[in-house]
């Protein structure tokens, strides 16, 4: 009965042992695969990281591009006003110049007349005291 004894003790023992071998297997399997996820996870995290930054980056991009954008319309809005403005007065200035020139064109030629006029009375005076031959028409005075 010992060595009956003895055989069940060293197969509970070996038994434990395969028991205890097969848990720590599985306890170092379970290690391996929480640190599988755990390094999963951690890429994942790494990854959304990078795309939020390149979506900011691209977002930041696209509002500074739109900003530039704004402003080159504001510009060309601006030139345009300031052309615009810029032909309109020397339109104006084109007028009011034109306008002086036709009362400056009407005011000597009132004056002309008037001289024409004086001239041809004076002839006609002329004409009357002696025989004066009026180069412009022809006729003689007197």
């Amino acid at each position: 009965m010992r060595a009956s004894a003895e055989v069940a003790a060293r197969a509970e023992a070996e038994l434990r042992a395969a028991l205890a071998s097969e848990r720590d297997a599985r306890a170092a399997d379970a290690a391996a695969a929480e640190a599988e996820a755990k390094r999963c996870a951690a890429d994942t995290v790494a990854v959304a990281a990078a795309a939020e930054a390149e979506a900011k980056q691209r977002a930041a991009g696209l509002a500074a591009g739109a900003a530039a954008a704004d402003a080159e319309v504001e510009r060309r809005v601006a030139a345009a006003a300031a052309s615009a403005a810029a032909a309109v007065a020397e339109a104006g200035a084109r007028a009011d110049a034109a306008v002086a020139d036709a009362a400056g064109a009407r005011a000597e030629a009132v004056a002309m007349r008037a001289r024409s006029a004086e001239l041809e009375q004076s002839w006609m005076w002329a004409g009357t005291r002696a025989s004066v031959r009026c180069p412009c028409v022809g006729w003689d005075a007197g």
